[in-house]
């Protein structure tokens, strides 16, 4: 990567992490519910059997309201895990208290109280973006982890999320490098890549 795009990503990351926090809890909540809703009625996630999500970090958008409605249904509900090497891993994690703080101080499943989602079984990836555009590309903090993972899960259909402030004209990226994303949807709108 160019030493030019790696400015431009560094300084397109810290505008959209500001903007981000720029929110109010109360807005970031609201926002959280509305994107919560509609990934509830999507079609990728209600035919979907195993889905891979995140644990909101900071200001992340929060995806809470809709684990829980994805759990009633019945769907195997996985989140990453992190390991200082770059590697990214699924895991379900099997009782409330199968939990810990991650690499990153996220809460991540606890491997040893949590089973294996192999890559090639998960159907939809939740996705979190510091900054994305209109079509589909996303920034995230630069340690390459989903970038990495994404490919490995060969019939999953890849949903970025975010709030709309957070959505760049165009964003710094490599396509040898970064993933692209089917769909960001945020809690004004949704693009397809």
């Amino acid at each position: 990567m160019s030493i030019d795009l790696r400015v431009k990503k560094q300084i397109q990351r810290q505008t959209a992490k500001t903007a981000r926090e720029s929110l109010t809890e109360a807005e970031r909540a609201a926002g959280s519910r509305m994107v919560c809703e509609k990934l509830a009625a999507h079609s990728a996630l209600n035919s979907a059997s195993v889905i891979l999500s995140y644990m909101a970090f900071d200001s992340e958008l929060n995806l809470s309201m809709l684990h829980d409605e994805m759990i009633k249904k019945g769907k195997t509900l996985a989140f990453p895990v992190s390991y200082e090497d770059g590697r990214m891993e699924a895991y379900q994690p099997g009782t409330p208290e199968g939990w810990t703080v991650g690499v990153f101080g996220i809460q991540t499943p606890r491997e040893d109280a949590s089973l294996y989602i192999p890559p090639e079984i998960i159907d939809v990836v939740l996705v979190p973006c510091v900054a994305f555009d209109d079509a589909c590309r996303r920034i995230g903090w630069g340690g390459g982890y989903y970038d990495r993972y994404l490919p490995r899960c060969r019939q999953a259909f890849t949903i970025g999320v975010a709030f709309e402030i957070q959505r760049l004209e165009s964003a710094a990226t490599d396509s040898y490098r970064d993933f692209r994303l089917h769909e960001v949807i945020t809690e004004i709108g949704c693009e397809h890549g």
